[in-house]
């Protein structure tokens, strides 16, 4: 897996550091195919912005391993997954310094009327938007239901603030 990562950062780098660079494009065509097939990545996508343009749109390799991957292409969607996290955090910030109308550790229960899982257990009350963002909510990583479906009641895994769980459940 760290390979992996490494390659995609490799890719990303050149990218980065090419953009003076007139031939970027076939500087990556070059690079890029084969690190994916040293550490065995199907495929990647790279997107160039400069001066808050699109510079650069270029798929490489397949959506996924096998004989009938569809290949990637500038218009391939991605699952972005948990790398979506950090990017929420950061915008969440940026807004909360530019509207000041909310804080980090205001209880989320004051600022929004609690859904009925939440009406459970009043330690959910006291959930901040801190301890959502560093994952110290106490919140599971995700519920054993869908809970869109039909809501269970959260349990916590430990009092808010107490301790480190990564939890997808508390960013949703």
């Amino acid at each position: 897996m760290m390979k992996r990562c490494l390659a995609i950062a490799a890719c990303l780098l050149i990218a980065a550091t090419a953009l003076a660079d007139s031939k970027l494009e076939s500087d990556l065509e070059a690079i890029v195919p084969p690190l994916l097939a040293e550490y065995n990545v199907p495929g990647i996508s790279v997107a160039v912005i400069q001066d808050g343009k699109i510079v650069l749109q270029r798929g490489f390799g397949f959506e996924h391993a096998g004989e009938d991957a569809p290949q990637i292409d500038a218009q391939t969607i991605f699952e972005a997954a948990s790398l979506s996290k950090p990017v929420f955090a950061f915008a969440l910030h940026q807004w909360i310094k530019d509207q000041n109308n909310l804080s980090l550790d205001t209880p989320l229960a004051d600022v929004r009327s609690p859904d009925e899982p939440f009406k459970q257990d009043k330690r959910l009350q006291e959930i901040t938007p801190r301890q959502i963002l560093s994952h110290s909510s106490g919140l599971p990583n995700w519920r054993p239901d869908n809970w869109t479906d039909s809501p269970k009641p959260l349990a916590l895994s430990f009092n808010p603030g107490k301790k480190f769980r990564y939890s997808g459940e508390g960013y949703v």
